[in-house]
């Protein structure tokens, strides 16, 4: 919904739209539960995350891991963010 005008789509919700960053809690929160239980400390606000992670090998598996739960959420992973911070 833009400007009071119901647009229908097959993509979710807009980017910056009002209700993303709640639907984006909601729907996230399983791949919360999933990094947490595979020993994975994530921080995330919406859509954005920190996955902290003790070694390279932890982070490459939990980046694994991610990419995998992505793919069967059908969602899209942004690579120009996604990053290995030392």
């Amino acid at each position: 919904m833009e400007e009071l005008k119901y647009y229908e789509s097959e993509q979710g919700t807009p980017q910056g739209g009002i209700i993303s960053p709640l639907l984006a809690n909601i729907y996230l929160d399983s791949l919360d539960k999933e990094m947490e239980a595979r020993g994975h400390r994530i921080v995330r606000y919406a859509d954005d995350s920190v996955i902290l992670c003790k070694s390279s090998e932890e982070a490459e598996a939990a980046l694994n891991h991610l990419e995998s739960w992505m793919k069967k959420a059908e969602l899209e992973l942004n690579y120009e963010k996604t990053k290995n911070s030392r």
